[in-house]
């Protein structure tokens, strides 16, 4: 298990947001010493970054799935996002955030 925060200035368009942050979310699975990899999404990305995903999932060796859940399956990601600027540290491998544990509990389900 890893995940990634990074903010994004300027951008007032909550799907927007989404969307280059899910872009993102794809370099940084590519650096991982991993070969599968899900993604799961309550935002579907728009059509125009949607080609440069692909084409990104294309060159890399990991496997890339790709999964739409709806908003309520992905407490995890909302509870990251709000508390992105409170946070001191940008990633996580195998230990997550105290303020994630039982929402990572609640996703499981």
């Amino acid at each position: 298990m890893a995940a990634f925060r990074q903010g994004i200035d300027k951008i007032t368009n909550p799907e927007l947001a989404e969307t280059i942050a899910f872009r993102r979310a794809l370099f940084f699975a590519m650096q991982l010493p991993y070969d599968k990899v899900v993604v799961a999404s309550d935002c579907l990305p728009y059509a125009l970054i949607v080609e440069d995903i692909k084409q990104l999932t294309r060159v890399s060796s990991v496997v890339f799935s790709f999964i739409h859940v709806n908003r309520n399956c992905n407490e995890v990601a909302h509870a990251l996002a709000k508390s992105a600027d409170q946070l001191c540290v940008p990633e996580w491998f195998h230990s997550p955030p105290e303020l994630i544990l039982s929402k990572l509990c609640n996703d499981r389900r």
